[in-house]
């Protein structure tokens, strides 16, 4: 099973994704926990974080 999100980050990092072994934990960006999904992980860039830039 692969976990999918969508997550904040810097202006040079939008666009961009990652890939990894093991379970997704979203919720982060809404301060909300969430068990973790999946066994592997796709997390994409979507937009700046406000503090973050």
């Amino acid at each position: 099973m692969v976990g999918v999100d969508g997550c904040l980050g810097r202006v040079k990092s939008v666009g961009w994704f990652e890939i990894g072994e093991g379970g997704l934990k979203g919720g982060g960006g809404v301060e909300k926990e969430v068990g973790e999904v999946g066994n592997f992980d796709i997390n994409g860039m979507v937009k700046v974080r406000g503090f973050m830039e």
